[in-house]
């Protein structure tokens, strides 16, 4: 252990060798992550442009990149700015967001489209676990984060402020890619104050080491152990207001979401308004997104997957449901929530679950008898209709497989005889 301190200390004394005042601070923890600047849009040499709000797209895309998103060829710093460069186009640059909402954003329209050409999508790639807290923090917050980026944990993370400046009693929100630290419980060497590393995508804050936009800030803990941070000199009243991780989760088959996928979750409209919306991808999305209370009785628990009757194959539906915060324990798929399928025939079908190794996503995987021309999901409660509570978002994929003896058949040269028996059921 004391060989990974020693280690993880002369990363950071060589990552900021230029600046002997932060190289002599003794980090706890200090991660590699790409840093996303936002540019001179309009060409004016003034930086950052009034009125760009991307920070929370930058933080975004500085999670991705550092998990491996992007192009194999790139390095981890272009992909994060060519994802960045993505959500700028599609979110614009006027509105405030949220990191999470940015993330799955790309991951559902980029990372896990099928449709997606020129190399985005990467259907076994599992760093999709999104969890966001959305509270004020605490310093147990602060070291549980610092866990996060440790080697052991290898997770990416962001947190949002709130900073207020007593002399224009102005306020406002800003989004950091967190890299380091001191953990809060350690004593720091003599003289040296209790200091945070951030990634900016406002170079101008200017009171870190080298690069310039590389910022480091002193923490302080308030009575009720409320995590602060320096901002400047004068200006102390900046709280930490909520994080986002980005970590390894699970992953629905590749041949599934290639026939056809479907993902429900938050987006922005053109004011910078939050909406739910459905993007379907995949061989089959001219069947379109699945529905809502199909009954019209009001009831949001009922959601119908669209499908195309075959006889002599039958049907596998997968669902993925990535909640807000860790509430699940891996090692007990029995604490998932009730979530079943049911046919068009009204036979109930019980999933297999698991649970992603940090308890914040689940796979619910269905094996049906046949393929019939829908199937239902029921949920629980409607926190999965209006993506409230702990529901962050979900995505479902299905795929059709031939029946054993169907095999066997196509196997011995049988295919014309499946062709005539299937006429002669659909009466033609």
């Amino acid at each position: 252990m004391r060989n990974v301190k020693l280690i993880l200390m002369l990363c950071a004394v060589l990552a900021f060798v230029a600046a002997p005042s932060v190289a002599q601070a003794q980090y706890d923890v200090y991660k590699s992550v790409p840093d996303v600047d936002k540019p001179d849009r309009n060409g004016d040499g003034i930086w950052p442009d009034p009125g760009d709000m991307s920070c929370w797209q930058a933080v975004a895309a500085n999670l991705l990149g550092g998990a491996g998103w992007g192009l194999a060829a790139n390095t981890p710093q272009q992909n994060a700015d060519a994802i960045y460069k993505h959500m700028t186009a599609n979110f614009g640059t006027a509105n405030p967001g949220k990191t999470g909402i940015a993330i799955n954003w790309w991951l559902y329209n980029y990372g896990y489209n099928p449709d997606r050409v020129g190399g985005w999508y990467q259907p076994d790639k599992k760093s999709n676990d999104v969890t966001v807290v959305g509270r004020t923090l605490t310093n147990m917050d602060y070291d549980f984060l610092l866990d996060e980026l440790s080697p052991s944990r290898s997770q990416y993370v962001g947190v949002r402020w709130e900073f207020f400046n007593p002399e224009t009693s102005e306020s406002f929100n800003h989004c950091l890619t967190l890299i380091g630290g001191n953990y809060s419980n350690v004593h720091v060497p003599p003289g040296n104050p209790l200091q945070s590393l951030w990634h900016d995508s406002d170079r101008d804050m200017g009171n870190g080491p080298n690069p310039p936009d590389d910022d480091m800030y002193t923490n302080t803990f308030d009575a009720n152990q409320f995590w602060h941070i320096n901002y400047t000199p004068a200006v102390m009243n900046n709280w930490a207001q909520g994080y986002v991780t980005l970590c390894p989760g699970e992953q629905k088959p590749a041949s599934a979401m290639e026939n056809y996928d479907a993902a429900y979750h938050r987006d922005y409209n053109a004011a910078g308004n939050e909406i739910k919306v459905w993007r379907t991808a995949g061989a089959n999305k001219n069947w379109g997104a699945p529905t809502w209370d199909p009954d019209g009785t009001g009831d949001y628990t009922i959601l119908q997957i669209p499908n195309e009757e075959i006889p002599e194959m039958y049907k596998k539906v997968y669902l993925l449901v990535d909640y807000k915060d860790r509430n699940y324990d891996p090692a007990d798929p029995t604490g998932a929530p009730d979530i079943i399928l049911v046919d068009n025939a009204g036979i109930t079908y019980e999933p297999d679950v698991t649970i992603s190794t940090d308890g914040g996503q689940i796979l619910f995987e269905w094996t049906m008898d046949d393929q019939p021309p829908w199937e239902r999901i029921i949920f629980p409660n409607t926190d999965y209709y209006y993506l409230t509570g702990d529901i962050k978002d979900f995505n479902i994929a299905t795929e059709c497989i031939p029946e054993p003896a169907t095999m066997l058949l196509i196997s011995m040269g049988g295919i014309g005889l499946i062709l005539r028996r299937r006429k002669k059921q659909i009466g033609t």
